[in-house]
């Protein structure tokens, strides 16, 4: 029986954003191993189709140095499991991992989820990270971005060859069909939802401004107080009244939450490709992002949403109101249109058979 090996930061969101791809490698005969920090809430269950290894990582660090038990952790895994294939997502696992993986011999994937705070910065920390990101990705086996900015960029600093890169054009995808069509509530107030890690990045600070602005709506956030270097501190986000903020919620509580709104927003600087808003066009929700790759993806303006500049919180002031005031008919056309552009463009199935197409490709 040959073995997968999914390395991640993560093992809320391995199961969460990856969960179709991993049953079906279990489906198809692989032994699925996942190795990941477990940040899950309690009463989560692991399939026991799938066998797990915990490890440790510190997502804040930049200091590659404070890594080296991670790495070792890697390296005894490898070891132990000798997969055919590895599939690392975020950026240590596709760093140290990608690194172990060439140093034993075994094919191994990248995927960039995004390029995010270490690209976006010229620190002394983030410059060592991005130098050992772009050295890294030169021995992995193929490298799959998510939208197009980001492969661009990594093929000019010559990280990658293009005859390795494959991009996901809707990112990692959408079980489209397991998400059931709830209509928009027409009634007033209109209720827009934030839902994201509590960073400045992600458009934190827009977000409230565009409530302080429209005051005669409701502005809810969800997410995770975080320890990146553009948290917000969490005195700042539970002392702010122009918001709700209702905390970090299991994918299942976020998703109710979603289908009670009227309005999907992520005024985010920098993204891979948004599973937030392809979840959100999935369920059939109009969307206001910002106009960056990764979020612009999911948006036809005007039809079922509207893209406003990165960082400009009167633009997402202005969107928020034009939204508010359209008409009960005018959101439930704005709704369809995000369903059928779920269909069309990010069914996780497409992005099943370009896993199965990689695997058999290079662990022959």
């Amino acid at each position: 029986m040959k073995t997968v090996l999914f390395s991640d930061n993560s093992l809320w969101g391995c199961f969460n954003y990856r969960g179709y791809v991993i049953r079906k490698f279990v489906d198809a005969g692989y032994r699925v191993v996942v190795a990941a920090p477990n940040d899950c809430a309690d009463g989560f269950v692991i399939p026991e189709s799938v066998i797990y290894e915990p490890v440790r990582i510190s997502r804040k660090g930049t200091n590659p140095f404070k890594d080296i038990f991670y790495l070792a952790r890697l390296l005894r895994l490898y070891r132990k499991y000798k997969p055919a294939t590895i599939f690392h997502y975020t950026i240590k696992p596709n760093i140290y991992g990608t690194l172990m993986a060439a140093l034993l011999g075994i094919p191994s994937v990248a995927i960039v989820t995004g390029l995010g705070y270490v690209f976006n910065n010229n620190n002394i920390t983030a410059r060592i990270a991005k130098m050992l990101y772009t050295f890294a990705l030169r021995f992995s086996t193929r490298t799959i971005f998510l939208n197009e900015d980001n492969m661009a960029l990594m093929l000019r600093m010559g990280a990658v060859k293009s005859h390795r890169a494959i991009l996901f054009e809707g990112g990692e995808g959408v079980d489209v069909s397991s998400f059931a069509v709830e209509p928009v509530a027409e009634e007033q107030p209109r209720t827009f939802l934030m839902a994201a890690r509590v960073l400045y990045d992600k458009g934190y600070r827009e977000f409230v401004e565009a409530a302080k602005a429209n005051p005669q709506a409701r502005f809810v956030l969800v997410g995770a107080i975080d320890v990146n270097p553009s948290a917000v501190p969490e005195d700042v986000v539970r002392g702010e009244r122009a918001i709700e903020y209702l905390g970090f919620m299991s994918h299942d509580q976020l998703i109710e939450q979603m289908k009670k709104a009227s309005c999907i927003v992520l005024p985010s600087y920098h993204e891979g490709m948004s599973i937030v808003l392809t979840e959100a066009v999935s369920l059939g929700r109009p969307i206001i992002c910002s106009d960056i790759p990764g979020c612009r993806e999911t948006v036809d303006e005007g039809v079922n949403g509207y893209k406003v500049p990165a960082k400009d919180a009167e633009a997402l002031s202005q969107a928020c109101r034009r939204f508010a005031e359209l008409t009960g008919e005018q959101i439930v056309t704005m709704a369809q249109a995000s369903r059928e552009k779920a269909e069309r463009q990010f069914d996780v199935r497409k992005v099943w058979d370009t896993y199965k197409n990689i695997i058999d490709t290079i662990s022959q």
